[in-house]
């Protein structure tokens, strides 16, 4: 599968890879074969600790939450976009980076493209260790969270990816469970893009783990937020806290 593109300082245009009948079925056979995998407890205690460090870098970037605050009230340009994206990139890579469970994750290039998806918001070319972001997409009728779990949904994809990719090729040594929590993760990531359809999207396990990142969005700016969301938030923060806690003593 071949996918040729250009990028022109952020902005690009993408051809797309043909996708035939025998991709969605072996796509669809992989999804139903781990579809009830459950990760292990040594990688959630490793996850939630990752996530936790996270949700504290985009709490604390006053760009990011003043961005929240302009979003709805003047138009950002492509370019001003294209800096909060990469700057939630950089935090979310920072965060999980770790010299012993991940230690081939590299910064993936993220870049406005014209994507051969036109309902995508953004995908991940692993075979290219690159984000695109759909250019076509009314950016400024969506919300500011909309925007930034797209990064973090794709981003997240990029770490997986790169977490399966060294335990699977014998780069980076784990436990047993984690091990196969690690192949899961390098099986379910198509190498000529992440682009799955029907059952098969919505039963990949790597998928479901990117969902969950995306929420971490919420997070940007909780000072500005209502009083409600912030109790709700921080609540969450709270639970996730007690769950990591509970994983590390099953350990």
């Amino acid at each position: 599968m071949v996918l040729v593109f250009c990028i022109f300082v952020g902005v690009g245009y993408a051809i797309a890879p043909r996708t035939t009948v025998a991709d969605i079925a072996q796509q669809q056979d992989m999804a139903a074969m781990f579809a009830h995998h459950q990760f292990s407890d040594e990688f959630w205690a490793w996850e939630l600790d990752k996530r936790l460090d996270l949700i504290d870098r985009l709490v604390g970037d006053a760009d990011l939450s003043q961005a929240r605050l302009d979003w709805g009230k003047r138009g950002l340009s492509r370019y001003e976009m294209l800096g909060l994206a990469r700057a939630i990139r950089d935090h979310q890579i920072a965060a999980y980076q770790d010299a012993e469970i991940n230690p081939g994750l590299s910064v993936p290039y993220l870049g406005f493209a014209a994507l051969w998806i036109p309902d995508a918001r953004g995908v991940y070319l692993q075979n290219r260790g690159t984000i695109l972001i759909n250019n076509s997409v009314e950016w400024e009728f969506l919300s500011f969270d909309d925007f930034a779990a797209t990064i973090l949904h794709e981003v997240a994809h990029h770490i997986y990816a790169s977490f399966g990719y060294g335990v699977a090729h014998d780069s980076v040594l784990v436990s047993e469970a984690m091990t196969d929590d690690a192949v899961v993760l390098w099986l379910n990531t198509p190498k000529g893009g992440h682009v799955y359809f029907g059952e098969a999207y919505s039963l990949n396990p790597q998928e479901r783990l990117a969902w969950d990142a995306q929420g971490m969005a919420e997070f940007i700016g909780l000072e500005h937020r209502a009083a409600t969301s912030m109790t709700s938030l921080s609540e969450r923060f709270r639970a996730l806290e007690a769950l990591k806690s509970r994983w590390l003593q099953s350990l």
